[in-house]
């Protein structure tokens, strides 16, 4: 869906920005099919999702979109609000702190790849093999993803990330929702020996938060639904280094709190879901 909007917005931009006197009938034409050819296009994917998902399109319509003067106002003095979105060759930030807004263009450049090879170390996590090559290539992308993702936008919008306790609302984009901002680098370090602990992550700097749209995080109320079905691969005792006991005690503090459906250790299996 965002997508298809970028490509409606590109359209009328190209639109507005064109005059009589330099440019022809013909392309006039030209993106104006192609900009009926959109409009239809999101219209049949909406009524696609709304015949395959009533339900979300019902919550959907819940949340209306928010304005930028309601954005701002929502704010709080020490919130950073940053979203991002993929275009066709570039990616665009917009971001708001202390009531100034900024957007901007940043050339993708191998990103998805980049993403994907930090997710795959942390992943691996440490091992005796590799150790010393796995740390600075850790070094190395998460400092050089912070200063591509974070380090522009911060410096647009007046952020110093060491004056005063931050927390950031981040809305991600395709790629980007897989990637934990907290464990980027803000400086890359110097350090000969493998140490982790004393790298200089973001998470030191200020708490973060994500959603999936920039009017969620600011709805009034209590969104939670009677049917919530969660799954907790444990039993709340860790076996393996492949348990995951910290999702048994998750989805308890969550039953207290959100009714609903918890299967959790033997009872969370594909069976059940389906």
């Amino acid at each position: 869906e965002r997508a298809i909007k970028f490509k409606i917005t590109s359209l009328e931009s190209r639109l507005a920005s064109l005059t009589n006197e330099d440019e022809s009938d013909k392309e006039v034409r030209h993106l104006n099919v192609a900009l009926t050819t959109a409009q239809n296009e999101l219209e049949i994917w909406k009524e696609s999702m709304k015949k395959r998902f009533p339900q979300y399109v019902a919550d959907v319509k819940e949340h209306k979109e928010i304005s930028l003067s309601d954005l701002r106002s929502s704010l709080g003095d020490n919130v950073l609000f940053l979203e991002y979105f993929f275009g066709q060759n570039a990616l665009y930030i917009f971001g708001v702190f202390h009531g100034k807004a900024e957007l901007i263009m940043m050339p993708n450049k191998n990103l998805e790849e980049r993403v994907h090879k930090f997710c795959r170390l942390l992943a691996k996590g440490l091992q005796s093999e590799n150790r010393t090559v796995d740390f600075k290539n850790y070094t190395t992308l998460s400092s050089g993803l912070f200063g591509e993702l974070m380090s522009p936008i911060l410096k647009a919008l007046d952020v110093d990330l060491t004056e005063e306790p931050l927390q950031a609302i981040i809305i991600p984009d395709g790629v980007l929702s897989l990637l934990p901002f907290q464990a980027l680098v803000v400086s890359k370090t110097d350090l000969l020996n493998v140490n982790y602990k004393a790298l200089d992550y973001l998470v030191r700097y200020c708490t973060i938060s994500y959603s999936f749209d920039g009017a969620s995080p600011f709805v009034s109320g209590n969104p939670a639904k009677e049917n919530l079905l969660a799954f907790g691969w444990s039993d709340g005792i860790e076996r393996s280094p492949n348990d995951l006991p910290g999702t048994y005690h998750e989805l308890r503090a969550i039953a207290d709190v959100i009714p609903g459906e918890f299967f959790m250790g033997a009872k969370a299996r594909k069976e059940t879901f389906l």
